[in-house]
C-alpha cells in the first residue's frame, strides 16, 4: 500500500460489519454495508464476483477511493442477478438464451483497459463500465419478456394477431425465404422464429419504450439512487442504444448526445465522468464478445436444412471462444462444427475490425482524455473448422458490376423515369426529418422562429458546357459526412432505421403529444436508380444537427455506380440547409423530348411541400396538400388522370386525405401514383384503380409495403381506402351545389359499383337527388338505378343514350321482374296504365326494394357487357329471382317490400 492512501478491495467472502477504511491520512470514511445474509448470497453468484473484482477498479489512482461505488454495484449486481434469474427462468424456450454474454462482455472490458495507467478513472466511471455490461443484460431480457406475446415459436400468420404480432409477421416477411423453410421444418421452425424475434427485438423494439431504462432503474432502488448521475437514465439510455450502432457510434450526431466531460452527482466526494470516451469503449468490448443473437444472417440461415446448424454445439463453440495473440493484433479463436460458423464468426470480426477502425478515427479526432492502448487490427485467423466435422466450402459471389448494371438498367424495371420519383421521395423525407427535429428543438429549447414550412424545386436546363442536366433541390435536413458513407452510399439502405434517427425519434416521442415522423422510404434501389437517368451525379449538401445549427458543406462527386465517391468539405460552416442532387443526364435521354414537368405531372398528385418544376420558360407548381389537376390525357398515358375535383376531405386521426373528382382518379401514396396490386371491393379491375376519387395514404395510413420500383401497393389496402371512402362522403351529401351528377356516378359504378353503392347510400342517407335530363335518381322509391334512363323513358322517346357507358344502357331485353321492379318505381303514365289493364294491383302505391347502383347486375349479358358474366348464372340468388318473373308470372306484389 503507498503511503497515503489505500487502494484495498472489498469482494469474496469479506465479513458483513461496518467497514473502516482509510481513503487519505487524516480522514476515515465509514461505509455501511448489507445485511450478513444479502451479503452472502450476493457472493455466491458468478456476476457479483466479477463485478466486485473487476480489474477496471484497478484503474481508478490512489487517493479516489473507489470503495464506497464498489460496495454499491456490489449491491446493484446482486439486484440484477436476481432479475436475470427470474427472467431466464420464464423465458427458458428461448433457444438463443446466451447467459454467459454479460461477463464476457465485462471481461473484454477488463482486457482493453489493459494493465494499470493513466486512464484517470473517476469511481463513478469505473462503477459505470462495471454495472453497464449487467444492466445492459437485464433490460435487454425485461425487453424480450414485454414482448413475448407475439409467440415467436409459430411463423404461421395469425389472421386475428393483435398489434404487437401482426409488426412481429410483418417483420418475418421479410425473410419470406427463411420462413418458408421453417415451416416445412417442425424442429426448426421455432429456433427460426425465436431468432427473427431477436432481430426483431434490437431493430425495432429495444428502444420503443422511453420508459424501459428508468423503470429498470427505479426497481433498483436505494443503490442506483446513491450513484446518481452516474447511472441517469438518458445517459444509461444512449449508451445502451450505443451499442447496437457498430461503427455508427461514432456517429457525430449521437456522441453529441453524450458528454465529453461531465460532473456528475455521486458521493463521496467530487466525480467526473467522460461519457464519450465510456461510449466508444463499451462498443468495443460488446463488439468483441460475440453474442448469439447478434452473429450474421447466415447462422439462421443454415437451420431448416438437411445439415443445420446445431445450436448446443455454437452455444459450445462460442463459451470456449477467446481472443489470442498479441494485444496489438489480437486473434479470434475459434472451433466451429459447422461451415455456418466458421463463416458467420469471420464475419462478425471483420465487422468488429470495422467498429475498431472507426474508434481509432474518432479518438484521434474528438476524444481529448487518456485512452487504452487499442489495437491495430482485429483477425479471425483462429476461426477453423473442428477436427473431422467437413473438409471445406464454398459459396455462391456475384458480379458487383454486372449486378448493379442490372439494377440500373431500364430492362429490369422499364422506366428511367423511376429516378425522378426517387429524388423527391429523398427529398420528401429530408423535409420531414427536419420539420419533425424543428418542432422538437422548439417545445424543449422554448424557441419560437418562424415555422418551417419547407420546399422542393426541379429544374432542368443545359450548364455552360452545354451538358443537359437535372437538379432536384431540397432545404431538409441535409447530409453530413456519415450519412454521405452510410444511407445515401448504401443501396437498400433506409434512413428510417438508422440507429441515430430511432435514438433521435424515441426521444421525440416521449414528447406530449408526441412529435411525429412517418417515413417515406422503403426498400428499393435507392440513389442507384439516378443512374438510370443519368451517368454523372453531384451532390452539394449542408446537415442540420441536432442542435439546430447548419454543419459542414460538403459536396461529392460521383461518375458511375462502380466508380468511388470524392466527398470534399467545402467550407466548415455554412447557412442555407438542405442538399441539391444534380444529374448529368444520359446521352440517350433526349433533353428535347424528355421532360421533369411531365414526369412529375403524372407521378405526383399531392405534394406536402411546396413543389415546383421548371424547363425553360414552363413552370409547373403544386401547392401543399392540394390535388394538382392534370390536364385531359391520352387513352394510352399512364399515371396521374384527375382532374375536374370536386370536394376534398380529410380524415384527421390518420392525416389521409380524399379528393372526389368528375374525371379520372387515382390512389397515392403520400401525394406519390401508385396502383393497388389487390384489385377487389372499392378498386377497379383496371386503370388506376379508382374512378371518381383520389385516395392519398399517408402517415399513419400509409400502406407498409410497396414493390420494389415503388409503383405498386402489395398490401390489401381495400378495407382501409372502403372506409375513408365512406367517410368521406360526408362532404358529397352534405355539399351545397358541388353534387356530382348523374352522369358521373354511373361511370362510378361502370368501374366500381362497390364505390357507387356508397356513394347512393350517403346521398339517401341525407335526402339528396340527382337530376338527369328531366328525369329524377334517388328519391326513397326510385333509388339509384342508372338503366332506369333507358329502361323505364318518362317521356315517350324510342331510344335514349347519354355518356354514362354500357353500365347504364340496358343492351336487348330486360328481365321481366326487373322491368315490373322498375315500372313500380318510376310509374311512368303510360307504362303503368297498360300494367294496371293486365293487374288492377299494379296501381296500389305500395313501396318497392330501393335500389342502389350495384342492382344493375341483374341486367348483364354475356357479349354485351364489359361485366361479362350472364345476369343467369352469378349468383344463385338471381337465379332464383329470375325463376320467380319467369315462371310463377308474379304478380306486383310479389315484387314489392
Amino acid at each position: 500500500m503507498k503511503e497515503g492512501g489505500t487502494h484495498n478491495v472489498v469482494g469474496g467472502n469479506t465479513v458483513a460489519t461496518t467497514l473502516v477504511q482509510a481513503g487519505s491520512i487524516g480522514h476515515v470514511h465509514v461505509h455501511a454495508t448489507a445485511s450478513p445474509t444479502e451479503l452472502h448470497a450476493a457472493t455466491l453468484d458468478l456476476w457479483v464476483r466479477k463485478a466486485t473484482g473487476s480489474c477496471v477498479w484497478q484503474h481508478v489512482p490512489p487517493g479516489r477511493d473507489p470503495g464506497h461505488h464498489q460496495q454499491l454495484v456490489a449491491a446493484i449486481v446482486a439486484s440484477l442477478a436476481a432479475m436475470r434469474d427470474t427472467l431466464e427462468g420464464a423465458q427458458e424456450q428461448d433457444p438463443w438464451c446466451d447467459s454467459r454474454i454479460a461477463t464476457v462482455f465485462l471481461d473484454n472490458i477488463d482486457w482493453l483497459l489493459g494493465e494499470p495507467r493513466d486512464l484517470d478513472l473517476y469511481p463513478a466511471e469505473a462503477a459505470l463500465l462495471v454495472s453497464f455490461p449487467f444492466l445492459h443484460r437485464v433490460h435487454y431480457l425485461r425487453r424480450r419478456a414485454q414482448v413475448a406475446e407475439v409467440r415467436p415459436w409459430s411463423l404461421l400468420p395469425d389472421p386475428n394477431a393483435e398489434a404487437l404480432r401482426r409488426a412481429y409477421e410483418l417483420f418475418t416477411e421479410e425473410s419470406d425465404m427463411l420462413v418458408q423453410r421453417a415451416l416445412r421444418d417442425a424442429q426448426a421452425e421455432p429456433l427460426v422464429g425465436w431468432w427473427l424475434c431477436h432481430r426483431w427485438l434490437t431493430r425495432h423494439q429495444e428502444f420503443t419504450d422511453a420508459g424501459s431504462v428508468r423503470d429498470l432503474l427505479t426497481e433498483l432502488g436505494s443503490p442506483a439512487e446513491e450513484l446518481g448521475g452516474t447511472l441517469a437514465a438518458d445517459r444509461v439510455t444512449a449508451l445502451l442504444h450505443g451499442l447496437r450502432r457498430g461503427p455508427d457510434v461514432c456517429h457525430p450526431e449521437f456522441l453529441n448526445i453524450l458528454p465529453s466531460d461531465d460532473r456528475v452527482r455521486s458521493s463521496p466526494g467530487h466525480q467526473q465522468i467522460r461519457f464519450q470516451r465510456t461510449a466508444l469503449l463499451l462498443a468495443l468490448a460488446y463488439g468483441m464478445s460475440a453474442e448469439m443473437t447478434t452473429l450474421p444472417d447466415i447462422v439462421a440461415e443454415h437451420l431448416a436444412i438437411p445439415h443445420p446448424v446445431d445450436l448446443d454445439e455454437l452455444r459450445r463453440t462460442l463459451a470456449t471462444a477467446e481472443w489470442g495473440g498479441s494485444r496489438d493484433l489480437p486473434v479470434l479463436r475459434a472451433e466451429c462444427h459447422h461451415e455456418a460458423v466458421v463463416e458467420g464468426l469471420r464475419e462478425y470480426t471483420s465487422r468488429a475490425d470495422t467498429l475498431l477502425h472507426a474508434i481509432r478515427r474518432t479518438v484521434r479526432e474528438r476524444v481529448a482524455q487518456p485512452m487504452p492502448e487499442l489495437p491495430t487490427r482485429l483477425s479471425a485467423d483462429g476461426v477453423v473448422p473442428s477436427r473431422g466435422t467437413f473438409d471445406g466450402y464454398a459459396k455462391f459471389r456475384s458480379d458487383g458490376r454486372r449486378v448493379l448494371d442490372l439494377a440500373m438498367g431500364i430492362e429490369l424495371y422499364k422506366d428511367r423515369d423511376l429516378a425522378v420519383r426517387e429524388l423527391y421521395q429523398n427529398a420528401l423525407d429530408a423535409c420531414r426529418y427536419r420539420r419533425a427535429r424543428q418542432e422538437y428543438l422548439d417545445r424543449t429549447t422554448g424557441s419560437s422562429g418562424t415555422p418551417y414550412t419547407g420546399g422542393i424545386s426541379f429544374v432542368q436546363g443545359v450548364d455552360e458546357d452545354g451538358r443537359a442536366y437535372l437538379d432536384c433541390h431540397d432545404d431538409g435536413i441535409g447530409m453530413g459526412e456519415a450519412e454521405l458513407r452510410g444511407v445515401f452510399s448504401h443501396a437498400g439502405a433506409r434512413f428510417a432505421e438508422q440507429p441515430e434517427f430511432k435514438l433521435e425519434r424515441a426521444r421525440w416521442e416521449a414528447q406530449d403529444p408526441p412529435v411525429t415522423l412517418y417515413p417515406n422510404s422503403r426498400f428499393g434501389i435507392g440513389v442507384l436508380s439516378y443512374f438510370m437517368l443519368a451517368d454523372e451525379i453531384r451532390v452539394t449538401t449542408r446537415r442540420m444537427d441536432t442542435d439546430g445549427v447548419p454543419g459542414p458543406v460538403y459536396e461529392v462527386s460521383i461518375c458511375g455506380p462502380g466508380h468511388l465517391f470524392r466527398i470534399v468539405q467545402k467550407s466548415a460552416r455554412g447557412h442555407a440547409l438542405g442538399t441539391c442532387v444534380r444529374l448529368y443526364l444520359r446521352a440517350d435521354v433526349d433533353p428535347e423530348t424528355w421532360s421533369v414537368i411531365d414526369v412529375l405531372e403524372r407521378m405526383l398528385g399531392i405534394a406536402e411541400f411546396p413543389t415546383r418544376a421548371r424547363k425553360g420558360t414552363l413552370v409547373s407548381d403544386w401547392e401543399p396538400d392540394r390535388l394538382k389537376e392534370r390536364e385531359k390525357s391520352g387513352s394510352a398515358d399512364t399515371g396521374l388522370n384527375a382532374r375536374g375535383s370536386l370536394l376534398a376531405w380529410s380524415d384527421q386521426g390518420s392525416g389521409a386525405q380524399v379528393i372526389w373528382c368528375e374525371h379520372g382518379g387515382a390512389l397515392l401514396v403520400d401525394g406519390i401514383v401508385v396502383e393497388p396490386t389487390v384489385r377487389v371491393g372499392v378498386f377497379s379491375a383496371t386503370g388506376s384503380g379508382l374512378t371518381g376519387a383520389v385516395v392519398n395514404l399517408r402517415g399513419p395510413s400509409s400502406p407498409v409495403k410497396l414493390s420494389v420500383d415503388r409503383r405498386h401497393v402489395l398490401d390489401d389496402v381495400t378495407a382501409e381506402v372502403r372506409d375513408l371512402l365512406r367517410n368521406a362522403c360526408s362532404v358529397l351529401a352534405e355539399g351545397n351545389g358541388d353534387m356530382p351528377g348523374f352522369a358521373w356516378l354511373s361511370r362510378v359504378a361502370g368501374d366500381s359499383a362497390a364505390l357507387a353503392d356508397i356513394v347512393a347510400a350517403a346521398l339517401s342517407s341525407h335526402d339528396r337527388e340527382l337530376s338527369f335530363k328531366g328525369m329524377q335518381f334517388g328519391s326513397p322509391r326510385t333509388g339509384y338505378f342508372p338503366a332506369d334512363f333507358s329502361l323505364v323513358p318518362c317521356t315517350p322517346v324510342p331510344e335514349q343514350r347519354y355518356d354514362g357507358g354500357s353500365w347504364a344502357n340496358v343492351h336487348g331485353e330486360a328481365p321481366d321482374h326487373v322491368f315490373l321492379w322498375r315500372i313500380l318505381a318510376r310509374r311512368p303514365p303510360q307504362a303503368l296504365q297498360i300494367l294496371t289493364e293486365v293487374c288492377r294491383e299494379a296501381d296500389d302505391g305500395l313501396p318497392v326494394r330501393r335500389p342502389l347502383p350495384s342492382d344493375q347486375w341483374l341486367l348483364t349479358y354475356d357479349g354485351q357487357s364489359s361485366h361479362s358474366a350472364s345476369w343467369r348464372t352469378r349468383s344463385p340468388e338471381l337465379r332464383d329471382i329470375a325463376h320467380i318473373a319467369d315462371t310463377l308470372q308474379c304478380t306486383p306484389r310479389d315484387v314489392a317490400e
